[in-house]
């Protein structure tokens, strides 16, 4: 924003500038003309010789120069504002370089976490203050507001809300788990990728099967587990060892077995969940990625 708003400025000066200098052209001299650029041949000496490069009062400065009387041909003004402009893309690219490095430290997973434990925190002071949560009332699975109102995004948003402290901390430490692994095997933008499927097709296959009201981020986590499942496929095919493949089975059935027995658990989301993810590692073939 602060790179298009300093663009917009220079824009503005030039348009300005031109402006001016059109009315100016008919007082035309020479003498006056070889002044201008050797008032602009010291701006820009000025400017190279200064270590750091202040983008605004650059700017201003161009200004100052496409506004003074000594300054009537359109073209000398250009160039100073070009030269203006010119720095400040090397500036802004540099800046987006850094923003990148930096975004791409950070772990999928972790950030992941972090949303769900800002928005419990969110949703326990409204409840605090207002009595009721307006996060859950509009965020949570609920199948008559999703089919008779069209309220799609709760297909969604119901993978970032949890009931409880308790269910924010096992869902928290199963997706650290699991999921800062799994970063290290395929890769942070493949396991976005997976929560988000896993997750929204765990919740349409809620929204079939299970007609009661259905938050947490378990089936992006399913997701993750069917992901390990097809990773351990490739890595058996690979190497001939099983044991990752055979983990992932052992837990997904361990969770499912439990929920059968907790009528309160929403199988239909986790088993959704499940299958998407291992679709998904499917089609993004990882056996060619870790080859």
């Amino acid at each position: 924003m602060k790179r298009l708003l300093v663009i917009a400025l220079c824009c503005i000066s030039t348009v300005n500038c031109m402006q001016q200098n059109i009315n100016q052209q008919q007082q035309f001299n020479p003498k006056q003309h070889q002044q201008t650029f050797q008032h602009q041949n010291s701006f820009n000496r000025q400017a190279e010789n200064k270590r750091s490069f202040n983008p605004f009062k650059a700017v201003r400065t161009a200004g100052k120069i496409c506004r003074s009387g000594t300054n009537p041909i359109i073209h000398s003004c250009t160039a100073a504002v070009s030269n203006v402009l010119h720095r400040l893309i090397r500036k802004s690219f540099s800046c987006a370089d850094k923003l990148g490095s930096t975004l791409n430290a950070v772990s999928i997973t972790k950030a992941f976490i972090a949303i769900n434990c800002l928005v419990f925190a969110a949703g326990k002071y409204f409840e605090a203050t207002k009595g009721y949560d307006p996060l859950f009332r509009a965020g949570a699975k609920v199948n008559d507001l999703i089919q008779y109102y069209g309220e799609y995004w709760r297909l969604i948003t119901p993978i970032f809300l949890h009931a409880n402290i308790q269910h924010l901390l096992l869902n928290s430490i199963s997706l650290y788990n699991l999921g800062t692994d799994i970063e290290k095997i395929i890769g942070k933008k493949r396991v976005a990728a997976i929560l988000l499927i896993s997750g929204l097709c765990g919740n349409i296959a809620s929204y079939n099967f299970n007609h009661e009201i259905s938050i947490g981020s378990s089936s992006a986590i399913f997701g993750l587990l069917g992901a390990l499942l097809q990773i351990g496929i490739d890595f058996y095919q690979i190497t001939g060892n099983a044991s990752i493949s055979k983990e992932a089975m052992f837990f997904a059935l361990l969770n499912l077995a439990y929920g059968i027995i907790n009528p309160q658990i929403d199988n239909a989301a986790h088993v959704g969940g499940f299958i998407a993810g291992f679709l998904t590692a499917r089609i993004l073939n990882f056996k060619s990625f870790m080859e």
